[in-house]
């Protein structure tokens, strides 16, 4: 209904523009202005002029009051015009005409940005393809579409097609991480390699600078004030790190852990072969595996800056 409400809106504006345009090329003569009087013309090769009641003509600086009809003035007579006045008549009528196709574009500007706006949808080009469709969006952000019935109505097979959404959602939760299935060893290698994140992925800032911002618009809980590896409480001038979860430690403190696990990794060829687990790798308080939140964002070509994690769900 909505649509067939817009397509007959849009015939509707479409038949009155149609109609002004032809309307803009059947317009009368323009008016011609003798000083105060104005005299519409029927004929652009034809100017007014008027005489005085004894049948003389006006001198150039005679003025002419009082009105027509009054005993002052008889009557008005024709008399063919000079090439400047069909001149005249002819500029008159052009920017009469062009005025008139001024408001036409403006009403043509309106009528497309208010279809833009609403966003007028165009049916289908097979109709049929769209018709028994039960449609739900599956967690990985692709689109299953289960067409139940053939074109032609029969319900003889059943067939499925994937439409890749991009980023449809606009939050990733935990609970899409831990549920993810990730390749065991493509995941092991990026344990291998996992070192401190980047600043374009996590947050570094100063303890007093992150004070001074919206904690709230962070997320980040007030009673953050000391770290969660050495257990000290945050100077002014601390260096922390604002891990995805939300929670804080300070970047000498996750970098000495990190230097330090490695080191006695290496000391083990069985804990090389493993997927790190360390207090690197996983966040000290909620026990977040920074490896496959990093990895998950990887895969689904996603930013961290600008799709939020939820650790809570």
């Amino acid at each position: 209904m909505r649509l067939s409400y817009f397509q007959n809106s849009l015939t509707m504006i479409t038949l009155i523009l149609l109609i002004l345009a032809g309307l803009a090329q059947t317009l009368p003569i323009p008016t011609t202005v003798i000083q105060d009087y104005k005299i519409i013309c029927n004929s652009a090769n034809n100017t007014l002029i008027y005489q005085h009641i004894n049948g003389t003509m006006p001198d150039s600086n005679d003025p002419l009051y009082p009105p027509i009809g009054s005993c002052a003035v008889k009557s008005l007579v024709i008399k063919k015009d000079t090439p400047k006045t069909k001149a005249k008549y002819k500029e008159d009528e052009a920017r009469q005409r062009h005025l008139l196709y001024i408001v036409l574009i403006f009403v043509f500007l309106f009528v497309y940005i208010f279809f833009s706006v609403h966003g007028v949808r165009r049916l289908p080009k097979k109709r049929e393809e769209y018709e028994n469709c039960a449609n739900s969006i599956k967690a990985d952000g692709e689109l299953k579409q289960q067409i139940i019935s053939t074109p032609n109505g029969n319900s003889s097979f059943t067939r499925e097609k994937y439409i890749e959404v991009k980023n449809p959602r606009k939050i990733v939760t935990r609970s899409d991480i831990d549920n993810y299935e990730f390749n065991e060893e493509r995941l092991k290698e990026a344990g291998k390699a996992f070192n401190l994140p980047s600043e374009g992925q996590y947050i570094f800032v100063s303890y007093r600078d992150l004070k001074s911002t919206d904690l709230k618009k962070l997320e980040i809980s007030q009673e953050e004030k000391s770290c969660l590896l050495c257990l000290d409480e945050y100077l002014e001038t601390d260096f922390v790190v604002v891990l995805p979860c939300k929670h804080l430690c300070h970047y000498v403190c996750l970098d000495n852990v990190g230097t330090k696990e490695e080191a006695e990794t290496d000391q083990s060829s069985e804990d090389k072969d493993s997927i790190c687990q360390t207090s690197i790798t996983r966040c000290p308080s909620c026990e977040l595996n920074l490896v496959r939140h990093c990895e998950y964002y990887k895969q689904k070509k996603l930013s961290q800056r600008k799709v939020p994690f939820d650790n809570e769900h």
